[in-house]
């Protein structure tokens, strides 16, 4: 069983919440380092407009389409470079101004400028963002998660690989990252059924 340095069991234990979700703050998704997709060819090639790309908005209430202009990214949670008419690319992750994105890109011929591109998923919200991506794109996500992912959190993820679950746990384990931030923890529920005196 994982047990982190000055940690005990029963502590690890402690740190999941009622349906087995990781609450502390040391099962938290981990960015993957920068160094990994700074030089990224598909960002680059999204960010100068080579290729045929299409940045959609998650439907937000009033039927309106989310939108931000903002394309800086401070940390990235997703991420795999793709292979030239092989595999697609995959960057997801947060923006400076509090946005989340889903980027998968492909590229048809040898570079970007002679057919690729692909799609720009953004949402105010992790929630929003895993609502209205598809089983595929859930699953790439997971599956490309950082190599830092706390075990525990890649064990809770991988358990299951249906759509509703799936999206249900990642949705769990983004819960507590708003606008680019950890938040604190909830204070802990009173429990039920305790003793009458």
């Amino acid at each position: 069983m994982f047990s982190p340095p000055g940690h005990t069991t029963s502590q690890v234990r402690g740190a999941f919440g009622p349906l087995g979700v990781p609450e502390a703050p040391l099962l938290a998704p981990r960015p993957i380092d920068n160094r990994e997709w700074q030089e990224d060819l598909a960002w680059r090639c999204y960010m100068t407009g080579q290729g045929d790309w299409e940045t959609r908005g998650c439907p937000q209430p009033g039927m309106r389409e989310y939108r931000t202009g903002c394309r800086d990214i401070v940390s990235l949670f997703s991420y795999r470079e793709g292979e030239h008419d092989m595999t697609c690319w995959i960057l997801a992750g947060e923006l400076a101004d509090g946005s989340v994105f889903h980027l998968r890109a492909s590229d048809v011929h040898s570079n970007f400028d002679c057919g690729g591109g692909g799609v720009m998923l953004i949402a105010p919200d992790w929630d929003s963002l895993f609502d209205h991506a598809s089983h595929s794109e859930l699953l790439d996500f997971r599956d490309n998660m950082s190599r830092d992912t706390p075990a525990p959190l890649r064990q809770y993820l991988s358990r299951s690989n249906q759509e509703e679950a799936l999206r249900a746990r990642l949705k769990s384990a983004f819960a507590r990252r708003r606008g680019g931030f950890l938040q604190p923890a909830p204070p802990p529920r009173p429990r039920l059924g305790g003793s009458s005196s």
